[in-house]
């Protein structure tokens, strides 16, 4: 079971909907963080909102509708500390006291409802908040799949690097200046009066600790609890700052990298990444470093994004009237740059402010709210689709382009035309896939020394990349207990239902992530420390080039099987983050695989973490199998009751004897007679390997129970035999 804790809960919401009491999942050092990210105008304004609500952990409800937990100023008050830790973290008093009143009597510049909207059952965002949104006008097809992870993590990678900079010039205006975050939080049992006195609350309160440590500042909590359960737990989460990407190692050690808060939503046709208030954006020098990043990225993978005129040229019917020099196409020399003509036509990076259009909306009170709707801001990829009148015969994307027509063949080499059909337009991503035939070496290249086939972009391939998605069983949510310091019985009974904001929607991306990381962990435990292919994306990729590592990694998959539980107290839940995956493995079609258009026969699906879920996975390009958690220990069976048959081709060989019923001797002789292995050492091999020198009876017995264990697995799953080697 995988099992997350990332602090406390940091909000409810009231039933003044009518449909019931509620809680959002995210915790508070997200919650804090994000706030500090999207709603600050100045360093003062950062630092503040990274401690705005920092009594929450206390769970202080006097009343059932009023959550005592900000420091204020107030005499006599037990959370009476403002003005001493402003004065620790060098920011005006009355920055945090103030930050829940109106705009007029506010000392913040921006408030959480104009940013970090999180109003009851409202995906949304506040008119003021700052974002970047990368859009891909492309379906999510396979073969478009891999372009669009390499870009998309350029897009982060840059973007990261680039709040990072400002936040870190920002938060240098003073000393001492710091990098990290740490939030602490103690759990322990108290005994209180009931009600609790103003004297013991202000005990608890005084148990907090703030202040700069080296490069951190350090926020420590104490979470009184009724019960001894959780008594004596300790949670650290550390908020990286800097650009560093994360890690597996770095997940362990409870550290939230900077691009992980920055990532809102993210899934295959769009990421949204936010962004400081006193961050200043030219979106055309970011996607121009973008691009860069990612045809590095590309060239990498050894995968071509300039063609020649006379390759553009054979992918049109009128190939002998096709003046490329007339038509505005994208060049680097001679050469036409797909990729820019990707950019240029096909992704768009825009800036989402307040200068955006908003929508108007009530919120429960009656009041009016002008918020940028997070559906309509993921829809923005469907919207710059529609109108286009060209359509890709391979991904069947509505698109427009300066590149001309391709209505002819697509090359001599290209096989599987039932998939694309003998006519039809290209867009520019598609070019990019048809231009990386495994027969595409460039006479550049190969005065380079640069020979062999090309294996870029054909055959084995395997993305696993986060995802925002994610679902909860309302009748999975379950209270810990109810706080001691909840007088007014807010907790007195359970909020099942949760609500979602964007707070939530980072957060389960941050858990695909660590999911994804144990995978990579598991694929080699010498990657803990390592980056992953696309470090800032959060995502495994492998090509052909790595196919035994493609091999290697559908092992690891049955991770995906587990059950998730994030505990957020004071209530604990089964929840099912998902991720995003693309995989075509070779496992006897060896030779040729590289050859082979896999990417158009299987399709990227998104599968929740669950033991419940299943999804289709292509083998040796032509096998469809639907993978499960019974699949993957069926597999795991059969493999173990062929564990002392060492040799490939006799493992396979038994396999196919126990299926055809055969009786043991003769299975025998199939898998392990030969000319140097007589029949009765053959025999003795086998049965002793597999039960010990026991008596042929019940080495019979034995066998029977074999037989039927492992035509009952195959009859589940007739193709697993195919998972075995057949050389």
């Amino acid at each position: 079971m995988y099992q997350f804790a990332f602090g406390p809960i940091s909000r409810t919401v009231d039933a003044s909907t009518g449909r019931g009491d509620a809680i959002n999942f995210a915790s508070l050092p997200i919650h804090e963080a994000l706030t500090a990210l999207l709603a600050s105008t100045n360093r003062d304004e950062f630092v503040a909102w990274l401690w705005h609500d920092l009594f929450k952990p206390l769970f202080w409800w006097p009343y059932k509708d009023k959550w005592f937990h900000y420091p204020n100023s107030k005499p006599g008050d037990p959370l009476s500390v403002e003005r001493n830790w402003a004065d620790v973290t060098e920011v005006p008093s009355g920055l945090v006291e103030t930050h829940h009143q109106s705009s007029h009597k506010r000392a913040f510049s921006l408030g959480e409802p104009e940013t970090v909207n999180s109003e009851f059952d409202q995906v949304a965002i506040g008119k003021n908040a700052r974002f970047i949104q990368i859009s891909f006008l492309a379906e999510p097809a396979t073969h478009t799949a891999l372009l669009r992870a390499v870009i998309a993590n350029a897009f982060m990678d840059v973007v990261t690097k680039t709040v990072a900079t400002s936040i870190g010039t920002e938060l240098a205006t003073k000393s001492p200046p710091f990098r990290r975050v740490r939030y602490a939080f103690d759990f322990s049992q108290v005994t209180l009066s009931n009600p609790p006195t103003n004297s013991e609350i202000a005990s608890l309160a005084n148990q907090y600790i703030l202040k700069i440590d080296s490069d951190e500042l350090v926020i420590q909590h104490l979470v009184p609890l009724a019960k001894p359960d959780l008594n004596g737990s300790h949670i650290e989460i550390v908020i990286d700052l800097t650009d560093e990407p994360p890690t597996a190692e770095r997940f362990e050690q409870g550290i939230i990298s900077l691009v992980e808060l920055l990532t809102i939503y993210q899934d295959s046709r769009t990421i949204l990444m936010g962004i400081p208030q006193f961050l200043s954006v030219d979106v055309r020098q970011l996607e121009q470093d973008i691009q860069s990043a990612a045809e590095q990225r590309l060239r990498d993978l050894d995968i071509r994004t300039l063609a020649t005129g006379d390759e553009l040229k054979k992918q049109s019917t009128f190939q002998n009237r096709v003046d490329l020099d007339g038509l505005p196409l994208q060049k680097r020399g001679p050469d036409i740059d797909l990729l820019a003509h990707v950019f240029a036509e096909q992704v768009e990076i825009r800036l989402i402010d307040r200068n955006t259009p908003v929508q108007q909306v009530r919120d429960h009170k009656g009041k009016h709210l002008e918020i940028h709707l997070l559906s309509d801001i993921v829809a923005r990829p469907l919207e710059l689709l529609k109108g286009k009148l060209r359509r890709c015969r391979f991904c069947n994307t509505a698109f427009d382009s300066a590149l001309p027509p391709g209505q002819a063949k697509v090359g001599n080499d290209f096989t599987d035309v039932e998939h694309i059909g003998f006519s039809g337009d290209i867009c520019p991503m598609c070019r990019i896939y048809v231009l990386n035939s495994h027969k595409s070496r460039t006479a550049a290249e190969k005065a380079q020394g640069i020979t062999g086939d090309r294996k870029g972009y054909r055959g084995a391939f395997a993305l696993v990349a986060p995802s925002s998605h994610f679902t909860y069983a309302e009748d999975q949510c379950a209270l810990i207990e109810q706080p001691p310091l909840d007088v007014g019985g807010r907790f007195a009974n359970p909020l099942q239902r949760a609500t979602v904001t964007l707070q939530e929607y980072a957060l389960f991306n941050m858990i695909s992530r660590r999911i994804i990381a144990r995978i990579w962990t598991r694929l080699d435990t010498n990657n803990k420390g390592k980056l992953l292919p696309l470090p800032y994306l959060g995502a495994i990729l492998f090509t052909q080039d790595k196919d035994e590592q493609v091999r290697a990694l559908f092992d690891c998959l049955e991770t995906l099987f587990e059950p998730v539980e994030l505990v957020a107290y004071p209530f604990r839940t089964a929840v099912q983050p998902s991720v995003e995956l693309a995989f075509e493995m070779a496992v006897n079609d060896l030779k040729q695989h590289h050859t082979k258009h896999t990417y158009l026969k299987t399709s990227p699906v998104i599968v929740s973490v669950s033991p419940d879920s299943k999804f289709t996975l292509l083998v040796d390009n032509g096998l469809q199998v639907e993978v499960s958690r019974q699949f993957f220990e069926d597999y795991r069976r059969v493999d173990e009751l062929m564990g002392s048959i060492k040799n490939q081709k006799r493992r396979r060989n038994w396999l196919l004897a126990v299926l055809q019923g055969l009786d043991p001797v003769t299975a025998t002789a199939e898998s392990f007679y030969d000319g140097k292995n007589n029949l009765v050492s053959a025999e003795r091999f086998f049965w002793d390997a597999q039960w010990g020198a026991e008596t042929f009876a019940h080495q019979w017995q034995k066998y029977e129970e074999v037989h039927r264990e492992v035509q009952s697995i195959l009859s589940r799953y007739p193709l697993l035999i195919e998972f075995f080697y057949n050389p």
